[in-house]
């Protein structure tokens, strides 16, 4: 089995081979495979029961209130914003050196952690706990039912500058992919818009992006009119390397 968590696709050895050679489908797959080595016998891994990771109820007691990491940068986050989240430095275990936020369920529960890496680490974010499930953050579900309009982000960091900006009508995906959970509380918040803002990575041969906000459009149309389905690829490429004034800017332009 694989799991490709950047794209939300995951699957077996059929499923893997038909996306590699891009065959129409799961069938295509087995039959492409019957024919080249017929000989090769695939066993399908038993299925595994998923249990939730659970987090001790006092963990975010353990990090330090310091927040220099998000106010000292270049478009700093303000200290008021990052103290409506449960947030700070974990300097143990294993998201040791990372500004770690808590994810909460509706029950209040911790079910992850998102870390971000304070040393120039290859894995910038750390995840802890089944993305699949998670509604972060719970914190602006109000402003959502306020305004009727959601914006989707792929990260903390794209979230935390829409906060800055003064919008808190945002939910992250934590990647390019909108999982079923979170596209259900979206429509049983019955938004007036929802606008997804990926990256741009219209500088890359893949403009993953921009790819990745077309898919989520033609999901979420399923669901609700598409005329109120908007795309707002960033300033500067990141609304995490963009300022309140740009970000105010660019959606003001839709």
């Amino acid at each position: 089995a694989f799991q490709d968590y950047s794209a939300g696709i995951h699957g077996d050895f059929y499923k893997l081979l038909e996306i590699s050679l891009n065959l129409s489908d799961y069938q295509s797959a087995r039959k492409w495979l019957d024919e080249k080595a017929p000989d090769i016998e695939i066993k399908q891994p038993t299925p595994k029961i998923k249990v939730d990771k659970k987090f001790d109820s006092d963990y975010g007691e353990n990090l330090l209130r310091h927040y220099s990491f998000y106010t000292n940068r270049e478009n700093p986050i303000r200290k008021g914003v990052l103290e409506e989240f449960e947030c700070g430095i974990q300097m143990s275990g294993k998201m040791n050196n990372r500004f770690v936020f808590l994810i909460r369920d509706e029950n209040f529960n911790i079910v992850g952690l998102a870390g971000r890496d304070l040393l120039s680490r290859d894995n910038k974010w750390k995840l802890m706990g089944g993305k699949s499930h998670w509604e972060f953050p719970m914190q602006s579900i109000p402003h959502i039912k306020k305004t009727r309009e959601v914006f989707l982000v792929e990260s903390v960091g794209d979230m935390l500058a829409l906060y800055n900006a003064g919008y808190r009508n945002v939910f992250v995906m934590f990647g390019l992919a909108l999982m079923p959970r979170l596209l259900n509380k979206i429509a049983s918040l019955n938004p007036n818009r929802v606008i997804i803002c990926t990256n741009d990575d219209s500088d890359s041969k893949k403009n993953e992006g921009q790819v990745a906000a077309e898919k989520i459009k033609k999901k979420l149309s399923k669901l609700m009119d598409e005329d109120s389905i908007l795309i707002m690829l960033p300033p500067n490429g990141d609304l995490g390397d963009s300022n309140p004034e740009e970000i105010k800017n660019r959606i003001n332009e839709i």
